[in-house]
Parts: structure tokens; sequence; C-alpha cells
């Protein structure tokens, strides 16, 4: 009997010692989790939200050359940060020209794009997926007036300011209804009449060199204007 219990609390004692060591397992676990290693989902976010940004810059590089190619002589500056009312709210890309100033929000999606200029929302599908994007159009219009009010501190005119959504060339334009042009980089070439004037050549380096520092805004901006658009949207 004596030799029973003996077994019986070396058993018990074996048993409280795994399960601490269980215990103490989990923790170091939990530990590790929370300090150590990111969320799988944030991880993933993280790393499609950097995917999103190459291929912005991807994006914004073909028009950029695209339209330089259209407008040889034409000023272009890209991820100009303009005063808003909430901030600084940030262009894709701004050409600054003869013939017109074009304010181009550029998109680098490679799905059906589906929208209309009054939703909130456009859609990017793929066979079996859906993504909601904000209406690139009314992001746009807020680009626009962010610049004509810009432009008035500086007697700028305004007359010659024109809205275009880019996308790149792999998107499809399934169903989109909008005054605005929308369109692929391709076809950047049928939004600019080369013909057409608005503006001197001494006008268009006065807005350059008047534009030039609000593309040149420092990290502190560029990182305050992230964190402001992820909130009110979400991650990019």
């Amino acid at each position: 009997m004596t030799m029973f219990k003996a077994i019986l609390i070396l058993c018990l004692i074996l048993f409280l010692i795994l399960t601490i060591l269980g215990l103490l397992r989990l923790l170091l676990y939990g530990i590790k989790r929370m300090f150590f290693q990111p969320d799988r989902e944030q991880r993933r976010a993280q790393e499609e939200a950097s995917w999103r940004r190459e291929k912005g810059r991807q994006g914004e590089a073909d028009t950029v050359k695209m339209a330089a190619g259209i407008l040889p002589d034409a000023r272009i500056l890209t991820n100009v940060y303009l005063p808003c009312k909430k901030g600084y709210t940030e262009v894709d890309i701004i050409i600054l020209a003869v013939q017109a100033v074009y304010v181009i929000e550029n998109k680098n999606y490679s799905g059906w794009i589906y929208g209309n200029e009054n939703d909130l929302y456009w859609t990017e599908a793929f066979v079996n997926k859906k993504y909601p994007l904000y209406n690139p159009v009314k992001q746009n219009e807020m680009h626009v007036f962010c610049l004509k009010k810009l432009f008035m501190q500086y007697g700028f005119s305004g007359r010659g300011i024109k809205s275009i959504v880019c996308f790149n060339d792999q998107a499809i334009l399934k169903n989109v209804v909008s005054r605005t042009p929308v369109i692929l980089t391709k076809d950047l070439k049928h939004c600019i009449d080369r013909k057409e004037r608005n503006y001197t050549r001494e006008e268009v380096e006065h807005m350059y060199r008047a534009l030039k520092p609000f593309a040149e805004k420092n990290d502190r901006i560029r990182k305050d204007h992230i964190k402001r658009i992820k909130k009110k949207y979400g991650s990019p």
C-alpha cells in the first residue's frame, strides 16, 4: 500500500511538472507571437501593400514616359503633396504644358474595372475575387480642387486644369461611366490636344518652380499622409 501511494504521488508530481511545462511553452509561444512575430494576416497585408506600392511606382513611370513622348517640352512632377483642409493630398502626376495642366490619378490594376463617377467605390474584379477601390474620379476631383486653390494663392490661372484617371494597360475598363476621362496608359494621347493653348512657356516655368517644392516634401509629411489614408480607406 505504501509503495502504491509513493507511485501515485510520483505520478501526480510528474503530471504537475508536465502541465507546468506545457503552460510555460504556451506562454512563451504567446510572448513570441506578440513581440517577435507579426500576425500572419498583418504580414500578408504588409506584403500586399508593399507589392501594390511597387506596382504603383512602375505604373506611374510608364505614364510619365508616355506623357514625355507626347509632350516633350512639358514639365512633369510626380508624387506632389498639395496642402488641403486636413493636411496634404498626394497627386500622382502633374503635367505642366502650354496646352493645359493635366492632373493624373494613376492606377496600376490588372483586373476588370467597374465603376460610375457617382459611386463612392469602384470594383476591380477577377475570376473568383473582387476588390473595392475608392472612386478615382472623386479622388482626382479633390486633387484638382486643391491645385486650383493653390494656383489662386500664386496668382496662376486655373482655366486649363484637366483631370485624367489613367489605368495601366493590363486593366480592362469593363463598365466605367464617367465624364472625366478614364483611360488606359496607351490612350493618353487621345486626351491631349497638342494645338490647344492655355498657358505661355513662361507661365509653365513659373508654375513648375512654384509646385516643385511640394514634390520634395520630407518623410514626416509622407508618413502622416499615408497614415491618414489608411485610417480613412484602410491599407492601400
